[in-house]
């Protein structure tokens, strides 16, 4: 039994009464900086959780062959397969037309195997909407209503019609035809246009539904995108608040307490975190510093002294890395964006080779061009063809190709062709070059701006056409050809031929561009070549500062070795190796020095400092139960971050 409506308001209440701010900002204080920046990660991926699922669940329902998808791509296939044909049957309807007026038995004959094929891709179309379609007004009129006079035509046809025009009953297959199977066709086509109509309609209200899903999707999206990056920008300035602030008058003080000054007491913060800890250390170091150091006063201005020159030292080495580094940076740079820039022109190329990979292989247009005026005349009919090349200093055509069939000789045309050229708007090639378009001639022995009409005449050749070879609105050159027959225009030859002058221009063109790239190709290897050297010169100079390095290391008198920023010995001075041999590289330093497995717990190591930072330790039960004081410097050694660590 369900508890009484107020009783379940309290404990509601109870459950879900958040904690008063004061608290809440108390708790996140004392969390541990890697349970904050954990909670962090976690909020951030959860967010983006839940915004990658709604952007699956928006893109699996919009993707191709998604629900929308398949029921947009089923109407547009509903309106293909009855407009034309298999399922709407005027193609059988003009085959029965067509059964009237064919005389040839074989033509009938073919007809009448037609007819049959039609109705079986009908019947098979008719089987596969009826299992497609859902059920409603679409299906009704496809699979029933426009069905029914189809069969009854096709029926008809069969026990009668086509019997009739077996027997050479034309007259009665007429009257058949018109007061039969014609009344059946009509209604068929009416209900396929209202097919169509429904179609329509559905896929328009599909396309709505679709946009209408891409708007609320894309909002939702958007809106859940500004809540997660909102609460994150809003968690990480509290956590950066609560860490940066407090860890810089941290850092403040200890350096403070580096630089000799022990007067003032630390910050001691009332925290439970890292944080807190790390501030009672410092507070309670300074105290110990300040109980020792009060003799020590000549010695930590000598020591100040002289870590002053190393510091003036390394950063005037820093300095000249950071500068070798640079320009070892820009070189780089603009090397990768010369190499980037040669593929790109290199894939531009290639995607220029697939576009011509319809026309056969060759080395320049020369090579191809009388194979194509052969394959012209040869399937075409035509008796003669030639290739009239653009002299664009000139501004000429020149004759550059001739063919003609094997039975006929054009010595005559040949020649005065070769000794003859063209202006823009003279004879046949002229005018192409001049209109930027094919021109058919019925016959040139009568056309008044054929001026090779005497020749053509004496070889007997008559129908003539021409069209240019364009590259955009560039004419780069002009084929003609010659029938002996008079030839009447052939739209459909002139169509194909302009494609024709399209795809050889671009040929062409290409050819021309292999050229220009190969020539870029060797300036950029050039430049390339230049590059390295460049490079190789800045990385001896780079080699050269870390041989310096290792010197500084090496001279310095006091015990001192750097390690990675995991603890790793990756170098000692000539006192430490004395101590402990070569071996010690490579060995933990709290394992060498203090025989510790365990890294200590103010270690430097643990802190995030930049480049130049330095601080300092002491350490007690050190090498042998020593005291030392070891300062922590942070450096970059042979490229990676390090820490100089210096014994006193």
């Amino acid at each position: 039994m369900l508890p009484s409506p107020t009783i379940f308001q309290k404990c509601f209440r109870k459950l879900i009464r958040p904690l008063p701010l004061k608290k809440m900002l108390k708790l996140l204080k004392n969390l541990k900086i890697r349970t904050k920046l954990f909670s962090l990660v976690i909020i951030s991926l959860a967010g983006f959780v839940v915004f990658d699922y709604l952007g699956y669940r928006a893109l699996d329902f919009l993707k191709v062959n998604g629900p929308l998808y398949r029921d947009i791509v089923r109407g547009k296939d509903t309106i293909a397969d009855v407009l034309p044909p298999p399922k709407y049957i005027i193609e059988s309807y003009l085959i029965a037309h067509h059964m009237l007026i064919e005389k040839h038995p074989e033509d009938i004959e073919q007809l009448f195997m037609d007819s049959a094929r039609l109705e079986k891709e009908y019947i098979e179309r008719q089987d596969f909407w009826s299992e497609e379609l859902p059920d409603g007004e679409l299906k009704e009129e496809l699979t029933v209503l426009s069905h029914k006079p189809a069969m009854e035509f096709f029926k008809l046809r069969n026990e009668m019609f086509i019997p009739l025009i077996i027997n050479g009953e034309i007259e009665k297959a007429t009257n058949f035809l018109d007061e039969s199977l014609e009344p059946l066709y009509q209604e068929h086509r009416e209900h396929i246009e209202r097919v169509v109509e429904i179609a329509k309609r559905m896929n328009e209200a599909d396309e709505r539904y679709a946009r209408k899903i891409v708007f609320e999707r894309s909002s939702l999206l958007v809106g859940w995108g500004l809540i997660v990056v909102a609460s994150g920008a809003l968690l990480s300035l509290y956590f950066v608040e609560q860490i940066t602030f407090p860890l810089s008058k941290i850092t403040r003080a200890a350096k403070k307490i580096s630089e000799g000054d022990l007067s003032e007491q630390a910050i001691a913060m009332d925290r439970k975190d890292e944080i807190g800890i790390l501030s009672l250390a410092v507070e309670e170091m300074r105290a110990a510093l300040q109980g020792t150091l009060s003799g020590l006063r000549e010695k930590i201005i000598e020591y100040e002294q002289a870590q002053e020159e190393l510091l003036v030292s390394r950063n005037l080495l820093e300095a000249r890395v950071k500068e070798r580094t640079l320009s070892l940076e820009e070189a780089i740079k603009a090397l990768n964006l010369e190499i980037a820039e040669h593929k790109r022109a290199r894939l531009r190329l290639n995607v220029q080779y697939e576009i011509a990979s319809l026309l056969p292989e060759s080395a320049s247009f020369s090579g191809i061009a009388n194979k194509i005026l052969g394959l012209v005349c040869d399937s075409l009919g035509w008796d003669f063809g030639e290739v009239w090349r653009v002299d664009r200093e000139a501004n000429i055509l020149r004759c550059a190709e001739t063919w003609h069939s094997r039975s006929n000789d054009f010595q005559e045309l040949e020649s005065v062709n070769r000794a003859m050229t063209f202006s823009p708007g003279s004879g046949l090639p002229g005018r192409v070059w001049a209109d930027k378009k094919a021109i058919w001639i019925s016959d040139v022995t009568k056309d008044s701006n054929f001026t090779r009409a005497p020749v053509a005449e004496k070889e007997g050749l008559h129908g003539g056409f021409g069209f240019p070879i364009l590259f955009g609105t560039e004419v780069m050159a002009v084929m003609e050809f010659f029938s002996s027959e008079i030839r009447q225009p052939d739209p459909d030859t002139l169509q194909m031929f302009s494609a024709l002058g399209s795809q050889l221009g671009q040929f062409i063109e290409r050819k021309q561009t292999e050229e220009k790239i190969s020539r870029l190709n060797q300036e950029l290897e050039g430049r390339v070549v230049e590059r390295t050297a460049l490079l190789e010169s800045a990385l001896k100079q780079l080699e050269e500062a870390n041989t310096m390095n290792q010197l500084l290391l090496q001279s310095i008198p006091f015990a001192m070795d750097i390690v990675d920023e995991e603890g790793n010995i990756i170098a000692l001075n000539p006192m430490l190796e004395a101590l402990f041999g070569r071996q010690a590289i490579g060995r933990k330093c709290w394992q060498l020095y203090r025989d510790n497995q365990r890294q200590c717990p103010n270690c430097p190591l643990l802190k995030t400092a930049e480049i130049g930072d330095t601080e300092t330790l002491e350490v007690n039960d050190c090498m042998g139960g020593k005291i030392y004081s070891i300062s922590h410097t942070v450096m970059m050694y042979k490229g990676k971050r390090a820490i100089l660590e210096i014994f006193q």
